[in-house]
């Protein structure tokens, strides 16, 4: 599979582009500033000084070569650059922005089309001519946007209902997103959204954005950021913090910014005692504006700071808080949370999915004064609670690296129009026997042709003391179906082949009550795992099972039937270890290499016999 992946500008682009390069996938990094031997860029990079020069240098991928990058409209990308840091021209700097993208992605769709690339990944609120022209010219080209933000269609909802909120931060937030109140540009979103046939979301609240403006769940492929946890590493504890010598130090990470939350987040500070709490509020802002002059003497603004600079001035701080209007991931989050922070967070922040309540910190309403009060006073009186917090908080960034953000995107883009559905069995290490609540698992996702239904309702009946289910698999946790086993029922969610094994290790039982199966690949991998199997007579499978040896075959469309295998295994937790043994020889029997054997047997004997 060849794709390009383009952005007139950069975000986490370079990331992408290195998640395919690593998959032997990426075609070209198109984009317009990059610091690269002979370009305009780099030429700028040794004319300037300071952090502008220490920006531009920027500019540059060390996990790409030059040859993997495309440069065009690069004299109108430096321009914007210009724009967007000089008084004069800022204000005709969206003018210059979109005039910019329309030029990038024309010529980036000519590109892929002359070269027959087979995907096209671009970036919201760039431009909708790349994926209007690769619809009309060429179809077959599949269009993929990377939503680096939620749908600005429905944040302008979120933005408006603030400023009845917030009136003496409207001014800012009409400054900060007017483009939310510019007609054209929202007309471009809902043209960008239109021509896009797949989308990538990182989060829930991107997914939900989407859905307002009629995007299928179908759509939508889930892929969460990392974090680069060597240069976020995590904080030194002092003893003197819980000795109550000295304020909490909180912080944010954003800049003055409405759109970020930054009205709420000041006035809960407003009545906290300096010697309780302090807050520091990291990047850009204008010390005249008159809506923070009154928080200047309690608040400390840093101004604009370099990313470098950054993670030591998280781990001089002890609590992150960050409560947007709506956010589509927050990656300064997942970079506080790395350092060992506890963060508090808005419930329109993406990686909300990533936070539990009073473990690694806390959700907050959005646009909520009273709640984020609340959770600030909870670590000031509970000083003792930040260390705990904060380690789970680096626990919980460490299962979030770019690296596996790198694994997980490339085979999600590589398996987007159906992929390979035929995966090795391996060998799998003995997994450890367990004592009660005994564990089940489901793999296969959310469908009632695999008899899901009859699943959740056997398992809605039985205590969760005595057993549990784990679904792993495709599921829309607002579908109305799932909702009632939501609080009974564990669902993973899609994840990557690769972890499918992880999950089979730590359950005990699988079960698998198809309607109708060729061939189970999930019903082998777990033998393969040593899992003991209760599967359906029409699984494909049970032909070569002997009940009562390897697992047990039971009735399709039967709750009662999966229920009296689940209560036999609680009863008989000892047989797991042995069933689960002899599920593994079964497994032996359907591996890749006896397939290739039988499939060479038949071709001999029977093809090339004639």
């Amino acid at each position: 599979m060849k794709v390009i992946v383009a952005h007139p500008a950069q975000q986490h682009s370079y990331r992408l582009a290195t998640a395919l390069k690593n998959a032997n996938m990426l075609e070209k990094y198109a984009t317009t500033v990059y610091n690269k031997k002979g370009s305009l860029t780099a030429l700028c990079a040794h004319l300037l000084r300071g952090k502008f020069r220490v920006k531009a240098e920027s500019r540059h991928c060390d996990n790409l070569d030059d040859n993997d990058v495309i440069q065009f409209c690069e004299l109108e990308g430096l321009i914007k650059l210009v724009a967007l840091n000089t008084n004069f021209l800022k204000r005709h700097y969206y003018q210059i922005k979109y005039h910019t993208a329309d030029c990038f992605a024309r010529k980036v769709a000519r590109y892929a089309i002359k070269h027959h690339v087979d995907a096209v990944i671009t970036y919201d609120d760039s431009s909708p001519l790349l994926f209007e022209i690769l619809e009309r010219e060429a179809p077959h080209i599949l269009r993929i946007m990377d939503m680096s933000s939620a749908n600005l269609l429905y944040l302008k909802n979120i933005y408006e209902h603030d400023m009845e909120l917030a009136p003496s931060f409207a001014e800012r937030m009409r400054r900060e997103r007017s483009i939310c109140w510019d007609q054209d540009i929202l007309d471009r979103a809902e043209r960008e959204i239109k021509a896009t046939q797949k989308f990538l979301v990182p989060s829930e609240f991107v997914s939900r954005s989407l859905a307002y403006s009629g995007v299928k769940s179908e759509q939508l492929l889930r892929c969460p950021y990392g974090v680069d946890i060597a240069q976020f590493s995590p904080k030194e504890y002092k003893d003197d913090l819980y000795i109550r010598n000295r304020a909490i130090r909180f912080i944010y990470v954003g800049g003055v910014k409405e759109l970020k939350g930054i009205s709420y987040l000041l006035e809960a500070f407003r009545d906290i005692p300096t010697n309780d709490a302090v807050l520091t509020v990291v990047g850009q802002y204008c010390p005249d504006d008159k809506d923070i002059q009154e928080y200047k003497d309690k608040v400390e603004f840093t101004g604009t700071v370099l990313h470098n600079e950054i993670p030591d001035l998280l781990r001089q701080a002890d609590v992150f808080i960050f409560p947007p209007l709506g956010d589509s991931y927050a990656l300064s989050v997942m970079e506080a949370a790395a350092c060992g922070l506890p963060v508090i967070i808005s419930e329109n922040t993406g990686v909300i999915d990533e936070i539990q309540d009073g473990v690694n910190g806390f959700v907050v309403p959005v646009q909520s004064v009273t709640t984020l009060k609340s959770r600030i006073e909870y670590f000031i009186n509970h000083p003792e609670k930040i260390e705990s917090m904060g380690r789970e908080a680096r626990k919980m960034a460490e299962q979030n690296t770019w690296s596996k953000y790198y694994d997980y995107t490339a085979e999600i883009i590589k398996n987007v129009e159906g992929g390979c559905d035929w995966i090795e069995i391996k060998d799998y290490s003995n997994k450890p026997y367990r004592q009660r609540p005994l564990h089940f698992i489901y793999v296969g996702g959310v469908k009632e042709l695999k008899g899901i239904s009859y699943l959740l309702e056997a398992f809605k009946e039985i205590p969760v003391e005595l057993a549990d289910l784990t679904v792993v698999g495709n599921y829309c946790e607002n579908d109305t179906d799932t909702r009632p086993y939501q609080g009974i029922v564990k669902f993973t969610g899609s994840i990557l082949h690769s972890y499918v094994a992880e999950e089979l290790k730590k359950a005990d039982v699988f079960v698998f009550a198809s309607l109708g199966e060729g061939l189970s690949l999930s019903t082998l991998e777990a033998a393969a795992c040593g899992l003991p199997l209760i599967v359906t007579e029409n699984s494909g499978v049970n032909d070569e099972m002997t009940d009562g040896v390897e697992g047990f075959v039971i009735p399709i469309q039967s709750k009662k039937a999966i229920q009296d295998k689940v209560y036999w295994f609680i009863e008989h937790p000892e047989m797991i270890h042995r069933m689960g043994e002899a599920a593994k020889l079964f497994a032996q029997k359907y591996t890749w290499e006896a397939y290739y054997k039988k499939v060479k047997e038949i071709f001999e004997n029977e093809i090339c016999s004639d």
